[in-house]
């Protein structure tokens, strides 16, 4: 296996754990909103309840939103514009990444594994076990 191919799938590999855990939440409690204290709740159709709230019953203020906006079906979201960005930024089956274009030449502009946008999507997740410091751009 090469390092493209240990890049990449490490990536999907990440993507599939986020989706399998927002999918377990969704699947009780798909969309969040806070309360005016900031406690956040769950909201839709399927009624409300508290799902958060601070220490000892105290209010959660600003966090509560910042919880409340990364709610299951926003994850499952993201997970789904991250595998499309993955799916155009994909090996040419040289190693090259096909979404990145050509240069003035007409040569590959980047190596996949070498690719700024999947770079940066990897280094949401520079503390999770196997990320390389290589990959840091």
């Amino acid at each position: 296996m090469s390092a493209v191919d240990d890049f990449v799938i490490w990536l999907r590999v990440q993507l599939d754990d986020d989706e399998r855990v927002a999918k377990i939440a969704a699947d009780r409690y798909p969309h969040w909103a806070t309360t005016d204290e900031g406690d956040v709740v769950q909201v839709g159709t399927g009624g409300s309840g508290y799902l958060a709230n601070g220490p000892w019953g105290t209010s959660l203020f600003e966090v509560g939103e910042h919880i409340a906006r990364h709610d299951p079906a926003r994850v499952l979201a993201e997970v789904d514009a991250k595998r499309r960005i993955l799916d155009i930024h994909h090996d040419d089956g040289h190693g090259d990444c096909d979404g990145c274009g050509l240069d003035a030449i007409g040569l590959h502009v980047h190596q996949l594994d070498e690719c700024p946008t999947l770079l940066a999507l990897a280094l949401a997740y520079a503390d999770r076990p196997g990320y390389r410091d290589e990959w840091r751009s």
